[in-house]
């Protein structure tokens, strides 16, 4: 029999939203053809090279696939009730899943999310928006700060690990650097059972949760937790994040008009955000956990440089 590391995998993939047209179209890498793209590659690209047997000189077809559905669509494309997964990811977004601020969209990403994650016994992972939807889905709350130290969080940030957070990421140093892109965040945790929160900020209390496997309420192996989430962009770097900020920052020119941008992240937040992101993340440690849940054990946990 195979081991789960040689095994092919197959992902189902929520698309929330999509990065701005600069990250898209931006070169992988200097004298390359092939550009970042949307969520439906960034994500992929981020989950093979957090794999264990991550190679450059193989595709990472040979690994996993993945059918991506964009929920943002008028026609609710969802996988269908019948479709088997080895694992489920929610996107981020840049819209809200603030309580009173959602779309009627997200209102049925939400309704979903809790349908499947009740039926099913499927890994699901999800990325900042994809971290709230989750939250909103078993009855916590999603709220937007404005105030100052619980606005922006923006670039590469240092998580202070708790509970279980030190045996899942196998960190000495009890913290964890993510980049982060975000104001809404989810005070506490939901109150059903099973849930534990295993970092924080001082900005953001919660920075990521997971969710044990019924009859389970502590961390024994990465199998038995059931959902993961977090709060910043382990899939990001400085190429995707720096232009993000760009098309959100106050009193930048437009690159096609020339004129001062007005957008919702201020100048000073801005700029010390992208003096952050150039920093070292440490984003593949989040990715290795998400094949330790699906049993491929490895390193896996190689600095994702900025």
């Amino acid at each position: 029999m195979p081991s789960q590391s040689s095994r092919k995998f197959k992902f189902a993939l929520l698309l929330c939203g999509a990065p701005v047209q600069a990250v898209i179209d931006k070169k992988l890498a200097e004298g390359s053809d092939e550009t970042i793209g949307d969520y439906s590659q960034i994500i992929p690209r981020f989950l093979y090279i957090s794999h264990p047997d991550y190679d450059p000189e193989r595709s990472r077809d040979e690994f996993f696939e993945v059918d991506a559905y964009d929920v943002r669509d008028p026609e609710r494309r969802y996988p269908a009730d019948d479709a088997q997964y080895d694992g489920l990811v929610l996107s981020g977004s840049a819209s809200s899943a603030v309580n009173g601020k959602e779309e009627d969209w997200v209102n049925h990403l939400i309704a979903w999310t809790r349908d499947f994650a009740d039926k099913k016994s499927t890994p699901i992972f999800g990325i900042c928006f994809g971290h709230q939807i989750l939250a909103r889905a078993f009855g916590a709350q999603c709220l937007r700060y404005d105030d100052p130290g619980k606005g922006w969080e923006l670039g590469t940030t240092t998580i202070t690990l708790q509970g279980a957070g030190h045996k899942l990421f196998g960190q000495e140093t009890g913290t964890l650097k993510i980049q982060q892109l975000h104001r809404d965040q989810v005070p506490g945790k939901p109150t059903s059972e099973g849930w534990e929160i295993w970092g924080y900020t001082d900005n953001t209390e919660n920075q990521g949760m997971v969710k044990y496997r019924p009859g389970s309420s502590t961390y024994t192996t990465p199998t038995n937790i059931h959902i993961l989430t977090v709060e910043g962009h382990p899939e990001f770097n400085k190429d995707i994040l720096g232009p993000v900020i760009d098309s959100r920052m106050q009193n930048v020119k437009d690159p096609q008009t020339g004129e001062l941008k007005s957008g919702p992240i201020s100048e000073e937040e801005g700029l010390l955000g992208k003096q952050k992101m150039i920093v070292d993340a440490e984003g593949r440690k989040i990715g290795s956990l998400w094949w330790k849940m699906l049993g491929v054990e490895g390193p896996g946990t190689q600095i994702f440089s900025a």
